[in-house]
């Protein structure tokens, strides 16, 4: 286990792939867009890694963020927060009304002894070079049993513009996590968490859009998610290499941490500043 402060309590976190997390502190273990990870991924998870939690936040309703959700609770049941149109698809795969809480942006809430506030998020667009890149690719053939199932997930779980961002709070540590690599211009976030935890797929410029989302956000530390190959042949493994040397340049405040998936890392209370690793 990492520790990113020499305190011994505070939250823990576990990077399960693709956007997937686990936030544990005393009261309780908090999953956040839990999925597991296609044929020939990068990390190759399974539903038993998510049957710790007792309650599931989701960011927004595509497949790679919802879709393992009613499986789960065929399980283990727990309660769900989401917004109008996850909340929707859940109950079309047959989950309970009374295990889905629809939130949205505004919204305050306790779960787990956090203190949760949702704030709008903007999901990134696939651009032009990045969408002809993939369509290009010799993995179009080698997965394309993954192709036809994402296709018809696509249609199954949309996301219709409400994806969000969730801070989550615990004693004297905060947490936002991001649902896609993208702000609304007309939100007042809060600046300064402890840690962010930051999206990174889904377009050829994203040093670009992670720069703004830390112009605005200002996190003490940063850890990555979303950027292994979850889903091939949509998703890629994607180079990290030049939001490191970004971060040393612009950003030497922040911490900046590449988890290993399914490896804790401890967030203590009363976390120092330290510079980029």
């Amino acid at each position: 286990m990492e520790d990113i402060g020499k305190d011994t309590e505070g939250i823990r976190i576990t990077w399960l792939g693709t956007a997937a997390l686990k936030l544990e502190n005393k009261e309780g273990t908090v999953l956040i867009d839990p999925f597991v990870e296609m044929d020939g991924a990068e990390n190759q998870n399974d539903k038993e890694d998510f049957l710790s939690g007792d309650a599931i936040l989701i960011t927004h309703g595509h497949l790679d963020h919802l879709s393992l959700v009613p499986v789960l609770e065929g399980i283990r049941r727990m309660p769900v927060y989401c917004t109008a149109t996850p909340e929707q698809t859940l109950y079309r795969h047959g989950i309970e009304d009374s295990l889905v809480h629809r939130i949205s942006p505004g919204d305050r809430f306790m779960v787990c002894g956090f203190t949760v506030r949702v704030d709008t998020g903007v999901h990134i667009h696939f651009d032009r070079k990045l969408v002809r890149k993939k369509l290009l690719s010799a993995r179009v053939f080698r997965y394309r049993r993954n192709l036809k199932r994402i296709l018809r997930l696509h249609l199954q779980y949309p996301e219709h513009r409400e994806t969000v961002l969730y801070e989550l709070s615990w004693q004297d540590i905060r947490i936002q996590v991001m649902g896609s690599l993208g702000l609304s211009e007309n939100e007042d976030y809060q600046e300064g968490a402890d840690l962010l935890c930051l999206p990174y797929q889904g377009s050829s410029t994203l040093e670009a859009h992670a720069r703004k989302v830390l112009q605005r956000l200002k996190p003490k530390a940063v850890l990555l998610t979303h950027f292994d190959d979850a889903y091939p042949p949509v998703s890629d493994t994607v180079e990290t290499e030049g939001l490191k040397e970004m971060m040393q340049r612009e950003f030497r405040e922040i911490r900046f941490i590449i988890p290993d998936a399914g490896k804790q890392i401890l967030l203590p209370r009363k976390m120092g500043s330290t510079d980029c690793v």
